[in-house]
């Protein structure tokens, strides 16, 4: 039986949750074989199906979540696939071709890490269970911490040239949907703690605020202070807008403030490629003329 393969996998930094080593194969085989055109993309498809099946009948018995199927990732998966079947090699990055994240974030997928495996094999099946022998790609078959996948099939003259993208897909929406979230779950926290409903000030100070926050990667509560009317404020980054960490959440407890202020950011950086929201809550000991909401 023909198979091959390799693997890799990411983790953004300050990820806190399991991710696969990285790590690059030094070594690749090449299969020589005469180009013939792919077979029709009905097969093709059903070999994509196959191993998703596949992967995700072995989650479920490891006691795994499965993951989803997604069509950027897919996507990814794919187009790597044809350089591997065009050129005869197994590789992760081929020499003009972006590293794994960046091809993700290239096709605006939202996520902090990211693992794939690659194999050539004679069938679906058997290129499932060359990744469930080898401990690597197990590993990323396994991770807990994906919540998605895409997968690339290519066939030349009967060989499958294989990719599965994984990766952890965060929540998408835009900076404005973001600002709603966020005030959505402080109302709620208020309401909880029976400390009063506030008005909303949509204020361009602190969008600016988040805007240098997200640049410098760096949380900065206090840069929201220097704004007038502020009484306290908090600042932080993360992968879903619709939760608020629980040390911002005491903001929620504080009494005789008159007005609230939230703004967001998403942004992908030098260090978080996939991206994160940057979020700034802030509450004014009155309410400021530019007032233009409020909110129970």
């Amino acid at each position: 039986m023909l198979t091959l393969c390799l693997m890799l996998g990411l983790m953004m930094p300050g990820s806190d949750a399991t991710a696969p080593p990285s790590t690059t194969p030094a070594d690749t085989m090449v299969v020589r074989t005469v180009p013939a055109a792919p077979t029709a993309a009905s097969t093709v498809d059903k070999a994509q199906e196959t191993i998703l099946t596949l992967i995700n009948e072995t989650r479920t018995s490891n006691g795994v979540a499965p993951v989803k199927w997604d069509n950027k990732l897919a996507e990814a998966a794919r187009l790597h696939a044809e350089r591997m079947a065009d050129t005869g090699e197994l590789s992760h990055e081929f020499i003009g071709e972006d590293p794994l994240m960046q091809r993700l974030t290239s096709l605006n997928v939202y996520l902090d890490r990211a693992g794939e495996n690659v194999v050539y094999d004679q069938t679906p099946e058997g290129a499932h269970d060359s990744f469930m022998g080898s401990a690597p790609h197990r590993e990323n078959i396994l991770n807990a911490g994906y919540n998605a996948v895409g997968i690339g099939v290519i066939d030349r003259n009967g060989v499958l040239y294989v990719c599965e993208d994984f990766a952890h897909l965060l929540v998408k929406m835009s900076d404005d949907d973001a600002v709603q979230a966020v005030s959505k779950t402080f109302l709620q926290m208020r309401s909880e703690y029976q400390t009063g409903g506030l008005r909303y000030v949509k204020d361009d100070q602190l969008a600016t605020a988040v805007q240098v926050m997200a640049q410098q990667e760096k949380p900065n509560g206090p840069a929201a202070m220097q704004i007038s009317g502020a009484r306290v404020a908090a600042a932080y980054a993360t992968t879903d807008p619709r939760t608020i960490p629980p040390q911002v959440a005491q903001l929620a407890k504080v009494r005789g403030v008159k007005a609230y202020s939230v703004a967001v950011v998403y942004a992908r950086t030098p260090t978080y490629q996939g991206g994160l929201y940057w979020v700034s809550i802030l509450l004014y000991s009155h309410a400021p003329a530019t007032l233009t909401a409020q909110v129970q």
